[in-house]
């Protein structure tokens, strides 16, 4: 019996062993699972004022997955957010849950900035002028698309381009601010009279500065304009009436005029401005235009208020702060944007071409707002924030771009059928291709006082903070 016993005992361990191989090994705890994939429907959504939870807005695009099946949200894995409802960089994790606990995975959205509005299109002068409403908060900047054919606008979403074809050029032109507090600009250099121009704006972010990283929020919905055929000055008049000061001395609040400061000022000769003191620089673009007959420059808002000496009643502004105002908590000037000019009975808007201020050393005085040089003929007024005697004003009027002295001559000869000697043309080695003429006190380093002459001196970022430059003539 114990032979037997011992026989059958060995067959049953035997038998336990067979079974062993042939039977896997059985895990009685779950294999750990990982989130290794999570795919976004997009890289940016649009700012509501709430949460932007993409899993919310479009579920069907939604996924997260471990590499070989799509998981369950609140069964698998919960979703958490950051930053997700201003104009930012936001951020989604998806956290493991039951058998994939422990694991995660984290990507980064933008939300972008709500869809802008046109506030006002206005036009004067064979110009237009876009305001438009303030980006949401978070917002870099502001891109403006104009266009002379709405289907064209419709389409476009990006820089400047010519789509139509050779044959038929038609432009989609491009304009772009980072001043989140400018909400207006005039559109000049392009447009001309009789034109019916096509507008939309939108706002933007980006988070390194990069285009590769820009998003733009949706655009405006888009509005036309038809550009007014206002009256201006003729450009070579008014050029041709400042070089007849050339050679007069400089005379600090000399304005060339019967009785300054009164309605009824009547503007010398020029003969008679250089015998009695000579005149500034604000007297030379006062005198020049008040020179020309019935030209008066008034503001439209007879009830406002300045914040300086201009009399509503004077025919134009007559010194370099009559152009703008002083803002009292930056301490910024502020130039107005609504003067009207008033040609031969025709009054129309005189155009703020240019309006940077607190700029120092970072852009030339001739280049305006919307790109390209301000016009022939333009107004320029250089503000400085320094209180006098150390600080001063200056202004003078922009003649165009020429190379050296034989440029100038032969561009104002040849254009606008002007003579200059070259005794009144002074040639700066340290300036540009890019001349004026002024009317400038005692010259730093001589002591000399320096009169009327024409010059390419490029100072209005050196010794001045701001530009303005109004457009107050053009070529017909």
């Amino acid at each position: 019996m114990k032979k037997t016993f011992l026989r059958r005992l060995s067959a049953f361990v035997t038998a336990l062993v067979m079974c062993a191989m042939l039977v896997p090994a059985v895990s009685f705890a779950a294999a750990k699972k990982t989130i290794t994939g999570l795919t976004l429907p997009y890289v940016s959504y649009t700012y509501s004022g709430k949460e932007v939870r993409p899993d919310v807005l479009y579920p069907a695009l939604w996924s997260v997955t471990d590499g070989t099946k799509v998981l369950r949200n609140g069964t698998d894995y919960t979703v958490s957010y950051r930053n997700n409802i201003n104009v930012g960089i936001a951020e989604v994790t998806v956290k493991g849950k039951g058998s994939y606990s422990g694991s995660s995975l984290t990507k980064t959205f933008i939300v972008k900035p709500a869809k802008n509005k046109i506030v006002k299109l206005t036009t004067a002068n064979g110009a237009f002028k876009l305001t438009w409403e303030k980006a949401t908060d978070g917002a870099v900047g502001y891109q403006v698309l104009y266009c002379k054919t709405r289907e064209q606008l419709v389409n476009a979403t990006g820089q400047s381009s010519r789509a139509i074809s050779l044959d038929s050029p038609v432009f989609v032109h491009s304009y772009t601010s980072t001043d989140l507090n400018d909400l207006s600009e005039n559109f000049s250099k392009v447009p001309k009279a009789g034109e019916t121009w096509y507008v939309k704006v939108r706002a933007f972010y980006t988070k390194d500065g990069k285009s590769t990283s820009t998003r733009y929020g949706n655009y405006s919905a888009i509005q036309s304009i038809t550009t007014a055929a206002g009256k201006l000055l003729n450009t070579r008049d008014v050029l041709k009436k400042a070089c007849s000061l050339l050679g007069s001395t400089y005379g600090f609040n000399h304005k060339g005029t019967t009785h300054d400061y009164y309605p009824d000022a009547q503007a010398l000769s020029a003969a008679q401005v250089k015998a009695t003191g000579g005149i500034d620089c604000s007297g030379l673009a006062y005198w020049s235009l008040l020179s020309l007959g019935n030209v008066t420059i008034g503001h439209k808002d007879p009830e406002n208020t300045l914040v300086n000496d201009y009399d509503q009643e004077l025919p134009l502004p007559m010194n370099t702060i009559n152009y703008y105002v002083h803002d009292e908590e930056t301490g910024d000037a502020v130039p107005f944007d609504d003067f009207t000019i008033t040609v031969n009975g025709t009054t129309s808007d005189m155009l703020l071409t240019r309006s940077r201020f607190n700029v120092k050393g970072d852009y030339n005085y001739f280049e305006a707002d919307n790109g390209g040089f301000i016009d022939p003929g333009s107004l320029v007024i250089i503000y400085n924030p320094t209180p006098m005697p150390k600080g001063y004003d200056h202004l003078w009027i922009y003649i165009g771009k020429a190379k050296g002295k034989e440029g100038i001559k032969k561009l104002l000869k040849e254009k606008y059928g002007i003579t200059v000697d070259d005794k009144y043309i002074r040639y700066y080695a340290d300036g540009g291709d890019h001349w004026r003429i002024d009317s400038s006190g005692r010259e730093a380093g001589t002591g000399k006082y320096v009169g009327v002459t024409i010059n390419n001196k490029l100072n209005a970022s050196d010794e001045f903070s701001g530009t303005i430059a109004y457009r107050i003539s053009q070529d017909y």
